[in-house]
């Protein structure tokens, strides 16, 4: 297990990565098996709480997003979050 800011965690032995921009509780998680090729993807807006990972496997390749925004957030907010997808795709 090792942190790679703050807010992030990253479990090695069954490759799970979560955010947290809460400072105590919350955040956006995706669990992946350990022997899948699997890279992630860091947006340029963090704003919200999400996670952005490519897994590779063969010949194929595929975007996993997981993001966590609170109901009461502003418009620009999901804003965000889809300009930072749209940049990532």
């Amino acid at each position: 297990m090792k942190w790679e800011s703050p807010n992030t965690l990253y479990i090695e032995a069954i490759g799970v990565k979560k955010t947290s921009l809460a400072k105590r509780f919350g955040g956006s998680l995706i669990a992946v098996k350990k022997w899948l090729v699997s890279f992630i993807i860091t947006p340029k807006t963090t704003n919200f709480e999400s996670v952005y990972l490519k897994i590779s496997f063969s010949n194929f390749n595929c975007l996993f997003v997981n993001v966590y925004i609170p109901p009461a957030s502003p418009q620009k907010i999901y804003e965000d979050f889809i300009e930072a997808t749209e940049e990532i795709i």
